[in-house]
């Protein structure tokens, strides 16, 4: 039995015996291998099923998209919510775009002032919640689980220092492809 595959196993003629033994035919049949024995619909040329791209109502490709248009969105900007907005807008109007965060590298320092220190020890009991002489839900102490540390806080005489690298969000470029302006700043502003 024939495994299904997405496309026929046709090919172009490339050697020259073969563009001579098929001078009326466009495709040939390729080799045959067992996983592929042919019948009689692969020597029909279908091409609507090896160029399905070039009937698609919505295309994709750069040359036909339009003009690139780029809106620069930086991370303390008013319109916070800003990107859903754009690609709801491109969605609903079959627009093609492209949303990039940006982010750079960074070097962030954290200054430490105070330390906390262990303090003393407490005991640490297991409640319980059960009905007191009025009726009402209370929690009540119920036997002793163990021993737990209580901290306070102390102000370091010299301050420490520590410096860590990560990346710091500078914002998004909106990228859409259209021929003329979708006016992204009225998007963005309406509610």
């Amino acid at each position: 039995m024939r495994k299904p595959y997405k496309y026929h196993w046709l090919r172009h003629p490339r050697t020259t015996a073969e563009k001579r033994a098929n001078q009326d035919r466009k495709y040939v049949r390729g080799r045959r291998m067992p996983h592929m024995l042919p019948d009689t619909y692969d020597d029909i040329p279908i091409s609507w099923q090896r160029n399905w791209k070039q009937h698609r109502k919505q295309q994709y490709r750069i040359g036909k998209r339009g003009k690139r248009h780029e809106y620069w969105l930086p991370a303390k900007s008013p319109y916070i919510i800003g990107d859903w907005k754009f690609r709801q807008y491109c969605d609903n109007h079959n627009i093609p775009y492209d949303v990039e965060h940006i982010y750079e590298p960074h070097i962030f320092t954290r200054v430490r002032t105070t330390k906390r220190v262990p303090y003393y020890k407490r005991r640490r009991w297991q409640y319980r919640w059960e009905r007191n002489e009025e009726g009402r839900i209370v929690q009540v102490r119920d036997h002793q689980i163990g021993w737990e540390w209580v901290y306070r806080t102390v102000k370091l005489e010299k301050p420490i220092i520590t410096k860590y690298r990560g990346t710091r969000y500078v914002g998004t470029k909106l990228i859409w492809w259209s021929d003329k302006d979708i006016g992204l700043p009225y998007i963005l502003r309406k509610q």
